[in-house]
């Protein structure tokens, strides 16, 4: 059979994506021809990796790639989040037009599998690693089911390497890979405990590297950078950056030292360097050794869920690992063994106010952070803050297409959803703009770094950047005054300092901008045509929600 794995895109008039690398990936790599983006969700090469011999499979990412509905296709199968479910169900839907027979899986289809069930043949809830095979052969034996349950947790440690040779593997700025699934943790606006379960299971060490070993064998890298930690020694730029999806790479830290210790080894033998970035909450923060061991095995960037500095917001989100008062010392904590730290926050917490953006701003301020993804509190299917907010009746949009993490699509408890959609608005304006991240990033200079660039291949990447960057503008990805500042930047970020995070904050920010500006004209021209809430309606509103006192003050 012939057989097609389809990562839809984002639909129509959602917003610009923030892990878009359209910008960041052409500036940082020098690829200003190339439509680039962060990577593509895993599931699909593992798919791939797992289908039966005898079939021959292609993976599309609408990303970076168009869907060939003319194709001689066999079978289709789809994946999707949420707010890609519009999108893959008019792929579905086209394809099922055709005749050709449709499967979609992944989280959406998990947690709403009968509204999925109404556009595909067939429908699979949970992780479909072991079940997959059953249903390529059901398939080709024309027995198709309209259901497939995965009965259990896959054992991850007995997957193969994802077939990442089957994928636009020149359009990514990293490769995503795990080295671990679940979560023990069961925040209350998270679907990753519904979908993978609590208990963490664990690919082997030497598992994770062969998956990378296999990665190297797609790309070659001719950059070389300084390894501080070996006397400023010149190596080999690994062929490609790595993004460990797990969930808290440090759930297991015995396992996490390990993995570690096996990819300082694979360096060592190959004379690379490699670079990585991965999830933990904030506690490993607190944690030297672990620290040190993923600063030695080439970790850049340790994504963090801070999510609130408030105690209270917290405690509604069942986020009991943090506490807003360490989160000044672990962010120079991380950045003291010289890697850096990627801040989520969000907003519209249950106990959030009309003024959580500016606490949120002062918090970046303060700290210098760079790296920040700001969230709009959603609601999505099969969370607890789902059931919650549909049985107070607070949900007040079911296009999933607006559920991306950047659109407002239920009513908070202590603001309007209009006050919560002005105050992202300004915290993107305030927080992403070109000048102030700028500043944040040269602040964050003094601290150690283990990748630096010599003076030769950074005068190179000026020059890149630069023809980048104006080549950018003339096809309208970057505004003239923007392109200006960019410029303006360039000799101090490439000459002055021979950090290549630098760098790649330089080329971030002109990313970021962006999306500041796409995100400003579109949430400008949303509030513009809504009307303002009124005191009463929003008195009427905390009290129905059974606040009482304070948050009636606070209104």
């Amino acid at each position: 059979m012939r057989i097609l794995l389809v990562n839809p895109d984002n639909p129509a008039g959602s917003g610009r994506d923030l892990y878009t690398a359209d910008l960041y990936g052409a500036l940082c790599l020098g690829k200003p021809f190339t439509n680039m983006y962060f990577g593509i969700p895993l599931g699909l090469p593992t798919l791939a990796a797992v289908t039966p011999p005898g079939h021959q499979v292609e993976i599309v990412d609408e990303a970076v790639q168009k869907v060939d509905f003319d194709g001689n296709w066999d079978l289709v199968g789809i994946t999707g989040m949420t707010f890609k479910a519009p999108r893959a169900y008019e792929i579905a839907d086209e394809f099922r037009r055709r005749g050709v027979p449709v499967v979609m899986g992944g989280i959406h289809a998990s947690m709403c599998p009968d509204e999925a069930a109404t556009h595909v043949d067939s429908v699979v809830t949970g992780e479909a690693d072991e079940i997959w095979p059953d249903i390529v052969r059901d398939a080709e034996a024309g027995r198709l089911q309209p259901r497939y349950q995965a009965e259990s947790a896959p054992d991850i440690s007995r997957l193969p390497a994802p077939r990442y040779d089957l994928t636009a593997q020149d359009h990514y700025l990293m490769f995503y890979l795990q080295t671990t699934r679940g979560c023990p943790h069961n925040c209350e606006f998270c679907t990753v405990t519904r979908f993978n379960g609590r208990r963490l299971r664990k690919k082997t060490p030497e598992q994770v590297v062969n998956e990378i070993r296999e990665i190297f064998k797609l790309r070659y890298v001719p950059l070389r950078m300084k390894d501080d930690d070996h006397g400023g020694e010149s190596k080999r730029c690994a062929p490609a950056a790595f993004f460990f999806t797990d969930d808290n790479f440090a759930g297991s830290r015995s396992h996490a030292l390990a993995v570690c210790k096996a990819l300082e080894k694979l360096q060592d033998e190959e004379g690379i360097l490699m670079s990585w970035f991965t999830q933990v909450t904030c506690k490993v923060g607190d944690d030297d050794e672990l620290l040190e061991a993923m600063r030695a095995a080439g970790c850049r960037c340790l994504f963090m869920g801070f999510e609130s500095v408030s105690e209270e917001t917290l405690k509604t989100m069942n986020k009991s690992m943090n506490s807003p008062e360490d989160y000044d010392r672990i962010i120079d904590n991380v950045r003291a063994h010289g890697m850096e730290v990627v801040a989520s926050v969000i907003l519209g917490g249950e106990s959030d106010r009309h003024d959580v953006g500016e606490q949120l701003e002062e918090f970046v301020r303060r700290n210098n952070i760079f790296y920040v993804l700001p969230n709009v509190m959603t609601p999505y299917p099969g969370t607890k803050l789902r059931e919650k907010i549909e049985a107070q009746g607070r949900i007040t949009c079911t296009d999933h297409g607006r559920y991306n993490i950047r659109n407002v699509v239920f009513e908070p408890a202590l603001m309007s959803g209009r006050d919560l959609k002005k105050a992202y608005l300004k915290f993107c304006e305030n927080t992403l703009s070109f000048d102030g991240l700028i500043e944040r990033a040269w602040a964050t200079r003094k601290y150690p770094r283990r990748h630096r660039v010599s003076l030769p291949w950074r005068l190179l990447l000026l020059l890149v950047f630069s023809l980048t960057a104006i080549w950018k503008t003339l096809t309208s990805k970057i505004t003239p005054a923007a392109l200006l500042k960019a410029l303006r930047a360039v000799p101090r970020f490439t000459l002055r300092n021979n950090s290549f995070m630098v760098y790649e904050m330089l080329c971030a920010a002109v990313d970021y901008d962006v999306f500041a500006r796409s995100e400003s004209a579109r949430l400008r021209a949303e509030i513009a045509s809504e009307a303002p809430v009124s005191y009463d309606s929003r008195v009427t509103k905390a009290m129905g929600t059974g606040y009482t006192g304070e948050a009636l003050g606070e209104i």
